[in-house]
């Protein structure tokens, strides 16, 4: 969950990125390239998957990526649906306690993008002064 929520690349299905270009642009959003809208640009063979590369990706490689299991999906999916309704979660031991992991991952999330978002700052604020 929290490799989903930070990295993008784990939305993407591994065999739709070996077969079609993705557009892994510096602004972070990670899309697939259509040079006519609606059908992907194919991979060419000489063209690298982004797991075969120097960076990497953070799936790790498509022979063995990491990724949530169907039964984690369907819990994740499931948790968010009743928070975006605002419904309360069912009084059941398991979603409870899916609730709670999901929760603990969704706080590690924004503790690590504040940490980001901190360390930006005084990057910036550094080189305003050097200037």
């Amino acid at each position: 969950m929290i490799g989903q929520a930070l990295y993008p690349e784990f939305q993407r299905d591994c065999n739709h990125c070996r077969k079609f270009l993705y557009d892994d642009g510096p602004d972070g959003n990670k899309r697939v390239v259509e040079r006519i809208p609606g059908e992907p640009e194919p991979r060419g063979p000489w063209i690298p998957v982004p797991c075969d590369t120097e960076q990497g990706c953070p799936k790790g490689h498509y022979s063995n990526p990491r990724s949530l299991t169907p039964q984690n999906k369907m819990a994740y999916q499931f948790h968010c649906l009743h928070r975006a309704a605002g419904h309360p979660l069912p009084d059941d031991p398991i979603v409870l306690r899916n609730a709670a992991l999901i929760e603990e991952a969704d706080r590690r999330v924004q503790e690590v993008r504040r940490q980001e978002t901190l360390a930006a700052v005084k990057i910036g604020a550094v080189s305003r002064r050097v200037v």
